[in-house]
């Protein structure tokens, strides 16, 4: 049973040193502190195949302040892979504990890097076709969903992540964010990009994270070395795709979507 005493004394003393000491508190936290102050923090780690899941995975689970979820909880089918849809957030189907607060990892990765990564290890989207441009079925756990192209594919998933982002922000109990691939290459960056994404969790320091980093991040699949992966998010991996391929791309990513994450598709 969670104990829903507010601590006013304490709620006093955080508003008011951030005004006097200058303490930014994200709305995150402010949202904690007016609710319930859960006893322990959960965590679930969501993103499509080749964008970093494995690497956010193994360092949540190296803190020590979030309880990293697995497969399943309860009935719903929690294929970290699988599009995000409002029924994740339902506390009685759905992965969202109100004892607990939920750290919703999102990963986000350039569409080209992405589909140069699925090339190399196609994982569900197998059979694919080097072109990019036939249809795609992606099964898991009895979840299937499916895309006219290898871009819709990624056109769809990350417009209802922003959509299960949206719906996310109206639990005070949960904590959705994007956590881009590319700035997990560094480890200074890297945990900066944690720490800001979820300040409420204790992320691990610079020298844990190189450990981490620097080991693979999955024995299965074909990961790359970090040396490879920070010169393929540098040049926007284009040197793994062929004009053919990457022409097909431009016209199959939404432009508009893309530029919410801040992933251009010119030149």
């Amino acid at each position: 049973m969670v104990d829903t005493y507010i601590p006013i004394l304490e709620i006093f003393f955080v508003v008011y040193a951030s005004f006097i000491g200058h303490i930014y508190l994200c709305p995150h936290t402010i949202n904690r502190l007016l609710y319930i102050m859960p006893d322990s923090e959960k965590c679930w780690v969501a993103g499509l195949q080749n964008t970093g899941t494995n690497l956010v995975d193994n360092l949540l689970k190296k803190g020590d302040t979030c309880d990293v979820l697995e497969n399943r909880v309860n009935t719903e089918p929690t294929w970290k892979h699988r599009l995000l849809s409002e029924s994740l957030l339902d506390p009685k189907e759905g992965i969202v504990d109100k004892t607990k607060t939920t750290n919703i990892s999102i990963l986000t990765r350039h569409p080209y890097c992405w589909a140069a990564g699925i090339q190399k290890a196609p994982y569900e989207f197998a059979p694919l076709a080097s072109s990019f441009d036939k249809p795609v079925v992606i099964k898991n756990a009895g979840l299937t969903w499916k895309a006219d192209s290898v871009g819709d594919a990624w056109n769809k998933y990350m417009q209802q992540a922003l959509d299960f982002q949206t719906a996310s922000k109206k639990r005070p109990e949960v904590n959705a964010a994007f956590v881009p691939y590319e700035s997990l290459l560094d480890p200074t960056t890297g945990v900066r990009t944690l720490k800001e994404a979820f300040p409420n969790l204790s992320v691990v320091d610079v020298e844990k994270y190189r450990s981490v980093l620097e080991k693979p991040a999955k024995t299965h699949g074909k990961p790359r070395s970090l040396r490879d992966s920070r010169r393929a998010a540098e040049t926007r991996c284009k040197e793994d795709l062929t004009d053919a391929q990457i022409e097909t791309l431009r016209k199959t990513v939404d432009p508009n979507l893309a530029a919410q994450f801040k992933y251009g598709l010119g030149n």
